[in-house]
């Protein structure tokens, strides 16, 4: 089938050349461990995204508008290593200098080790909040240093700090290296159950990525989310945020944060059922809205501040 544009924008409002945001489809999961499918994903989230409405109800923004460009798609059947390889020279093309905020559709979650390289050549500084069921920091496993349960090892090598939230699955081995590394904030999901409001919560995450204004990169697995709103995932697990959880965090940090980058990974599109690619690709323009947002918020502010003086 062929692969429409996200959104199925026109060819002007897809074009790179006026482009504030770029989408990547990265179609792999050669080191996925349970349920394969994640490679179909990318295809599937933007089939669904041409259901959207291009208005967001909650900002009032038209993202569109800022130009939303579908590049081609970056895959190889080699380990995660070459295609990291393979993806932060293309995402460093994409993000034209750090003019662009690049979003890259998974695929497994191995595949964001090449997009954030690139994005913290660009940003230095730059911090990532990382939301998943998972905690994905095992030295090896499957063979390789560089797969879906290992790769924030690799990519706290390039960031000045991760934070976790969600996390509700992980090895002895994974919780004993997370409380050693001082570039790890992990909330823990059943600690998220124990706070007394999101609000509170979401202050708390927000405080540790640190000052306001630094470059953030987004990094979501889906199965961070409850799996009863999103089941089509390779490892689901029980207990996770749900829809209002996700997107106050987001928005929060879009907020506070100058966002240069995004992922969203792990969907496995189910037969005969479109809900999970649907809240993926809801998802993905959820976040370039709140984005969008806060960028002409922050533009706001600053030409009132410069009028002011």
């Amino acid at each position: 089938m062929p692969r429409p544009p996200f959104l199925n924008l026109s060819d002007e409002d897809a074009a790179l050349d006026r482009a504030r945001y770029v989408l990547l489809p990265v179609p792999y999961d050669r080191t996925v461990t349970y349920k394969k499918g994640a490679a179909r994903a990318p295809q599937a989230i933007l089939e669904a995204s041409t259901q959207l409405e291009l208005w967001d109800e909650e900002t009032g923004v038209e993202a569109w508008k800022e130009g939303i460009h579908t590049a081609e798609p970056v895959s190889t059947t080699a380990t995660p290593d070459v295609l990291a390889g393979l993806l932060e020279p293309r995402c460093l093309e994409l993000h034209g200098g750090g003019r662009r905020v690049v979003g890259c559709l998974g695929g497994e979650h191995s595949i964001s080790l090449g997009p954030i390289r690139a994005a913290a050549a660009l940003h230095p500084g730059l911090a990532v909040l990382h939301v998943d069921a998972h905690a994905d920091v095992r030295a090896g496993f499957g063979g390789t240093e560089y797969g879906h349960g290992c790769i924030f090892r690799k990519i706290v090598e390039h960031t000045s700090r991760v934070v976790q939230v969600g996390i509700r699955s992980a090895s002895p081995g994974e919780a004993e290296y997370l409380a050693g590394e001082p570039r790890f904030r992990t909330y823990w999901a059943h600690h998220l159950r124990r706070e007394p409001t999101r609000a509170a919560w979401i202050a708390q995450v927000i405080d540790d990525l640190g000052p306001a204004g630094g470059p953030l990169y987004l990094s979501i697995a889906v199965d961070g989310l409850d799996p009863g709103i999103l089941p089509g995932t390779g490892t689901p697990e029980p207990g996770g945020l749900s829809w209002s959880d996700l997107v106050e965090l987001i928005q929060a940090a879009a907020a506070r944060f100058e966002v240069v980058g995004f992922d969203v990974v792990e969907v496995m599109p189910e037969k005969d059922r479109i809900l999970s690619e649907f809240v993926a690709a809801r998802l993905v323009y959820k976040i370039i809205s709140y984005v969008e947002h806060a960028r002409r918020a922050k533009a706001a502010r600053r030409g009132a501040h410069g009028a002011a003086r």
